[in-house]
């Protein structure tokens, strides 16, 4: 962002991809996570940790919130607006700190509970100034990740369907059941509500995959020099 800096108009566009690729990946990755939690907590670390499943459960929908809002407050500083972003960090810390302040004395799934309110809350702010700033209105937003977030939405209740209705299966194998058919929900409902996006989004992956293949090449050494 910071080389757009002069061109509001590639500034905003440039944002707006990001958007875009960013929720085609992390909205069904950790809307996965979130549906899956018990189940992936079992799996990964055990009996004793199955208590930690509510909490993944609750923590990882609001990670969707934080891998977009990086790019508002990439933007507000590309845009110069520090003393912007320290009132908005304030207001986070503030809220912050009185919510976890109430959820602690209930316990960790409270507190978890309240990092995903607090998320949803502040999350706003950031967006606000950032479209005022590139002159966009909320719809833009929307456009930008409406697809993926309501594939997402579509892919978890999908795949918590299978996984309440395949209780007999062995864990690992509906785990990965589920994954797969959660992929193909996903991927189905995005082609159909906007198919655009998946195509950005393996372009600019096979470009980058590309990219560091080339670059790996030209850091090899020639044949013969030592």
């Amino acid at each position: 962002f910071a080389n757009l800096h002069e061109s509001k108009d590639r500034l905003g566009r440039a944002y707006l991809r990001a958007l875009t690729l960013t929720a085609v990946f992390a909205a069904p990755a950790y809307g996965g996570v979130a549906v899956l939690a018990n189940e992936l907590t079992y799996i990964l670390l055990g009996d004793k940790w199955s208590s930690a499943g509510p909490v993944l459960a609750l923590i990882a929908p609001s990670l969707i919130f934080n891998a977009l809002g990086q790019y508002n407050y990439a933007v507000l500083i590309t845009a110069g607006r520090a003393k912007l972003l320290s009132a908005i960090a304030f207001i986070n810390m503030v809220v912050s700190i009185g919510i976890f302040l109430i959820a602690a004395r209930y316990g960790i799934v409270f507190l978890a509970a309240a990092v995903m309110i607090r998320t949803i809350m502040t999350a706003p702010i950031s967006m606000h100034f950032t479209l005022r700033e590139l002159g966009y209105r909320w719809s833009c937003y929307i456009g930008a990740i409406g697809a993926p977030i309501t594939s997402t939405v579509v892919m978890m209740g999908c795949v918590y369907l299978l996984k309440t209705n395949a209780s007999i299966l062995d864990l690992p194998l509906r785990v990965a059941l589920s994954v797969a058919f959660g992929v193909i929900v996903y991927i189905v409902m995005m082609l159909i509500l906007k198919p655009d996006d998946i195509k950005m989004f393996i372009e600019t992956l096979a470009s980058s995959l590309m990219k560091r293949a080339d670059g790996d090449t030209l850091s090899q050494p020639m044949n013969g020099d030592k």
